[in-house]
């Protein structure tokens, strides 16, 4: 049976750590004001916003290319093999002294079979939690479209179940499957939380 989700330590050598935190941080760096970063297009928003800062997608860009040797090094280490890469974007948390919880829960994406892989750059708290609940019970009757209202009810009324959770440390990759609605966590203690979300079938 096929594992839903993995933790790979040190997925790539140190140096190369180093490296895409310093890119991370370097003023080049496309980083966007975000009023809930975890809102995707074919979702309705709903739930609390988490305001912090990100990237639509960097597939195709040159921080894209310099961040593929990384989504590279995930899928042998992994097991898992790319045909299409959907999208690689970085999320930048910053404290929210409001919202203790996670954030809202979400899918990168509406494909079913896909991979997630989150990519964290340094440590820091603000776990990234993975539930139960899959995209196909959110999906219409024709599993053609999100059914918001559904998925909504679902969020306000608190009723998704964690199945596991994985703090952030630096070269530590959490590769899960891509229909399991997931959701960051703000940092509480550390400055900010950086990670990079890659997506592919």
């Amino acid at each position: 049976m096929e594992e839903t989700y993995k933790i790979l330590e040190n997925v790539i050598p140190k140096l190369y750590q180093e490296q895409v935190h310093a890119t991370m941080m370097d003023e080049s760096m496309p980083w966007h004001v975000m009023d809930n970063v975890t809102y995707n297009s074919w979702e309705t928003k709903m739930g609390k916003s988490q305001i912090g800062f990100g990237n639509s997608n960097l597939y195709g860009t040159v921080i894209g290319g310099f961040l593929m040797p990384l989504l590279y090094a995930i899928s042998e280490k992994s097991g898992i093999p790319i045909n299409n890469v959907l999208r690689i974007r970085a999320g930048f948390n910053i404290p929210d002294p409001s919202n203790p919880s996670f954030n809202t829960p979400h899918t990168d994406a509406t494909i079913e079979n896909h991979w997630t892989a989150c990519y964290y750059v340094h440590d820091s708290d603000g776990s990234t939690v993975l539930f139960n609940e899959t995209l196909e019970k959110f999906l219409t009757y024709d599993k053609t479209q999100l059914d918001n209202t559904k998925l909504s009810m679902y969020i306000n009324n608190n009723s998704f179940t964690k199945l596991t959770e994985c703090e952030p440390k630096q070269g530590r990759a959490f590769v899960f499957k891509g229909k399991h609605y997931h959701s960051s966590t703000c940092p509480t203690n550390s400055k900010y939380r950086i990670v990079i979300t890659f997506n592919w079938t």
